[in-house]
């Protein structure tokens, strides 16, 4: 799809993403969890991604259950 799936049917997509990012057990070939997205939007969602990663990592150090951080 040559559309940023946020910004469609506006914006180029000029990146290709993994749904599930690959640190999470996504897979690297799978059409399924790829997406193109806009770089600003690509930016943000790994950032959220990172983010989300490193949260679950100190709440599990911490024996609390994880939560998901949504911006």
């Amino acid at each position: 799809n040559p559309l940023c799936v946020e910004c469609s049917p506006l914006g180029e997509a000029t990146e290709v993403d993994h749904i599930v990012p690959l640190q999470d057990g996504g897979a690297m070939f799978d059409e399924a969890n790829l997406q193109g997205l806009c770089k600003s939007h690509h930016s943000r969602k790994t950032a959220r991604d990172k983010a989300n990663r490193l949260i679950a990592a100190t709440r599990g150090r911490a024996g609390r259950k994880s939560r998901v951080l949504v911006l």
